[in-house]
């Protein structure tokens, strides 16, 4: 199922809402290790703009860059 973009962001990423917002990606990140074509299939979104909303949940500690191009929640 996809994620549902036409939700506000929630102010957890303190950026304001928009595409480059994490909160979509840190929604649906778990513990388990999932690629940034997973990611970007739940969200609905491309890859590249999957890739932005991840760099900036690493940058804000939100989210850690695995081996293999694999991601977890931080």
């Amino acid at each position: 199922m996809a994620y549902d973009q036409t939700l506000p962001c929630d102010g957890a990423c303190g950026l304001p809402g928009g595409e480059s917002c994490p909160c979509a990606v840190i929604a649906i990140l778990n513990g388990e290790q999932q690629t940034v074509e997973a990611l970007a299939e739940q969200l609905g979104t491309s890859g590249s703009e999957t890739h932005v909303q991840l760099l900036h949940a690493e940058i804000m500690g939100l989210a850690r860059r695995l081996p293999g191009g694999m991601f977890v929640r931080a």
